[in-house]
């Protein structure tokens, strides 16, 4: 559960793991970058934004096989994607409108729900 792996995250950081440290002071560099880039209009950096992210949660907690599926497809299909949560979903964005059906054809052709939102 999202419990234990975020229990299990707080005491690392508590415990001075100095990796655990680096990640989340580079996930505040991530969030400003990516409200800059909201602000701004930015698609190219808002998806460099929500990519390191990912990699950097990546880098702290092991990622269930089909949470790196759903990002590894988006992914190959020319999207920015991040885990929504520890659900099962993810959060993509299509660099062009025309992504957009390749991606929902990607995730569609593996079993995947697909929901664009506009």
């Amino acid at each position: 559960s999202s419990d234990t792996v975020h229990r299990s995250l707080r005491r690392r950081f508590d415990g001075g793991d100095p990796d655990v440290h680096a990640a989340m002071l580079e996930l505040g560099v991530q969030a400003a970058r990516a409200r800059r880039a909201i602000e701004d209009g930015d698609v190219v950096l808002l998806g460099a934004a929500m990519n390191r992210s990912f990699d950097l949660r990546a880098s702290m907690i092991e990622i269930d096989a089909t949470q790196q599926m759903l990002i590894d497809l988006g992914r190959t299909s020319n999207a920015a994607v991040n885990s929504a949560g520890s659900g099962g979903s993810v959060i993509g964005l299509a660099r062009r409108p025309e992504d957009v059906a390749t991606l929902r054809a990607a995730y569609e052709r593996s079993g995947f729900e697909f929901l664009a939102i506009d």
